[in-house]
């Protein structure tokens, strides 16, 4: 998911190890970090972004954006919204297996 109009940070309160990651502008970095108890990450405006728990036990963690109003995109949701034809393009796929991505 992206936050168009904020920058995001974590702070881990607890957990072993939260993956978090963005993707830089096109033809950007992809930044990976596993991070845990006592740690902090931040995702950058407007980029996509994700954060996962890779361990068995629960991690918690408080996130804060600098806006009130940051909005939020989900980027899967969003795509497939899209017309087949830019779909297929975007993909570099055939109509019949953009479809059945579809359904």
């Amino acid at each position: 998911h992206i936050h168009p109009r904020a920058t995001e940070l974590i702070y881990v309160i607890s957990g072993e190890k939260l993956r978090t990651a963005f993707a830089e502008e096109n033809g950007g970095r992809v930044i990976v970090n596993d991070i845990g108890k006592g740690d902090t990450t931040f995702f950058p405006k407007g980029l996509i972004h994700y954060q996962q728990n890779l361990s068995c036990k629960p991690a918690t963690y408080i996130s804060a954006l600098n806006s009130e109003d940051p909005g939020v995109v989900t980027i899967t949701t969003k795509f497939f919204q899209l017309p087949n034809e830019a779909l297929q393009s975007s993909l570099g796929e055939s109509k019949h297996t953009v479809n059945k991505l579809i359904d």
